[in-house]
């Protein structure tokens, strides 16, 4: 699975350098991840789930700085489907297609009610893998 995200760059995501703060880069991966989710149909509801995904792990590397104003594209991919997880690489790019930052989510497939990981059902595997 595949998919680009774009997002308007605020004014609140700079830092006191003028270009735009880390933690902002990664809330633009949380978005891209949310919508890969949904996409995949996991996010069915605001009611607590039974099971679905969780976040085990997640690293981005930046390499050049975003400025305001601008719009940045985050084109993500499932790129991995083991057992009980999944991975998402992002790629956030420029106004200009410069790649500004990459980065990587681990998501484990979650039995919230037992509180343990469990297998990644075939019907989303195929999804995720599309």
């Amino acid at each position: 699975m595949r998919l680009a995200t774009e997002i308007q760059i605020d004014w609140d995501d700079l830092d006191a350098f003028g270009h735009v703060n880390n933690l902002a880069i990664l809330r633009y991966v949380q978005t891209s991840r949310i919508r890969v989710c949904e996409e995949a149909g996991l996010m069915k509801g605001s009611t607590r789930p039974d099971h679905g995904p969780i976040l085990a792990a997640t690293g981005c590397r930046y390499l050049r700085p975003l400025y305001y104003p601008g719009v940045v594209r985050v084109e993500s991919m499932v790129t991995e489907v083991k057992h009980t997880s999944f991975l998402i690489r992002h790629t956030i790019l420029d106004d200009a297609g410069h790649t500004a930052a990459t980065a990587e989510d681990v998501l484990v497939y979650f039995d919230y009610l037992h509180e343990e990981m469990m297998p990644v059902p075939d019907a989303l595997r195929a999804r995720l893998s599309a």
